[in-house]
């Protein structure tokens, strides 16, 4: 038996072609302006296509940003279907007079090792701004205070320091920043001037603590990655060595004074077994506090203070001394042990 279909001409033809090409949407501005020898930092652009998800922008052409002139970027997509999309970004590259530099910082006052990002501002004859982080040199009173990155800086050296930018010939405002070293929320103090921190037996002691500025700074460097006892035992034992300058002639007098500190560190070193760490023993051998290094290269580092710790160790010659029981050495420390015991 033969069968007849009726046909709808349709059916076989069911789907429409597709014609559409797809959008190109550009990534910024379609008309962009940099002033000459201005980095040009392509931004690309998006596709949208009715049936294709994952179609990408082929991107031609150049701009030389050192070279005036127009010029010309083109975006160009093509479909599964053969429907091309074109669209064009125009680049004009103008050499615009510098006017002015506002130069700022997120902060003033930094701490030794801070990394301080600036923010530079550039105006030119036509009254545009732009913010600019290319052909900047950075110009730094002390030059070694601050290390140097474009518009990053990272504080080398503490002490008071005064900061411009300079784009060709053009200079911007200043900027003054105080820079600190600060441990542990302790404040040290500046570097002393060499020449005139050894030419008194004493030095300096700007914050009056009773250490010498050029001593608490080389305690502090030396210790501050160790056990915080370190740098308390080293600032008593500094102290002490103040009254070997003051009062030489009175050795007999002072030694049990000066030598309380030496005592506090034995004790921490060979009397106790509870310290606030996992290891028992936070001072040994290596790490001797009063040591040759630290008296004589350290403190006693002149000749004239030399010839005082000589002279003070001459008077104390001859003479015996009784050694301090381990239970009586804890009490020697000058400063608070509660904070290292568990």
């Amino acid at each position: 038996m033969d069968l007849e279909f009726e046909v709808d001409q349709n059916d076989n033809n069911n789907t429409e072609p597709d014609t559409t090409a797809p959008t190109i949407t550009l990534n910024g501005n379609s008309n962009t302006t940099l002033n000459l020898k201005e980095e040009y930092k392509e931004l690309g652009a998006t596709v949208i296509d009715n049936i294709d998800t994952n179609l990408s922008v082929e991107i031609s052409g150049e701009v030389d940003s050192a070279t005036v002139g127009i010029y010309t970027i083109t975006y160009s997509v093509t479909d599964s279907s053969g429907n091309i999309a074109t669209v064009t970004r125009t680049i004009e590259v103008v050499e615009l007079k510098l006017i002015s530099l506002s130069l700022e910082g997120d902060t003033t006052n930094i701490n030794l090792g801070d990394i301080v990002n600036l923010i530079l501002v550039a105006t030119y004859e036509n009254n545009t701004t732009k913010n600019i982080k290319e052909n900047i040199e950075l110009l730094v009173t002390p030059k070694d205070s601050l290390e140097t990155n474009g518009t990053t800086i990272v504080a080398n050296k503490d002490g008071s320091v005064t900061l411009q930018a300079k784009v060709d010939n053009t200079l911007s405002n200043s900027l003054n920043f105080e820079i600190k070293w600060v441990v542990d929320g302790h404040t040290l103090p500046p570097e002393p001037d060499p020449t005139l921190n050894n030419s008194t037996l004493l030095g300096i002691d700007s914050n009056d603590n009773g250490v010498r500025d050029d001593v608490e700074r080389w305690i502090y460097r030396t210790y501050k990655d160790k056990h915080p006892i370190h740098i308390d035992i080293a600032m008593q034992a500094a102290r002490g060595y103040k009254l070997v300058l003051e009062m030489t002639e009175r050795a007999n007098e002072i030694h049990n004074v000066v030598n309380k500190s030496l005592y506090c560190e034995l004790y921490y070193r060979s009397c106790v077994d509870y310290i606030n760490l996992k290891e028992k023993r936070i001072l040994n051998e290596h790490d001797r506090i009063h040591g040759k290094f630290f008296r004589k290269k350290v403190y006693f580092n002149t000749r004239e203070r030399e010839r005082e710790y000589v002279q003070y160790d001459t008077l104390l010659s001859g003479d015996s001394y009784t050694l301090i029981r381990c239970s009586k050495r804890k009490e020697l420390c000058d400063f608070n042990t509660s904070k290292y015991e568990e």
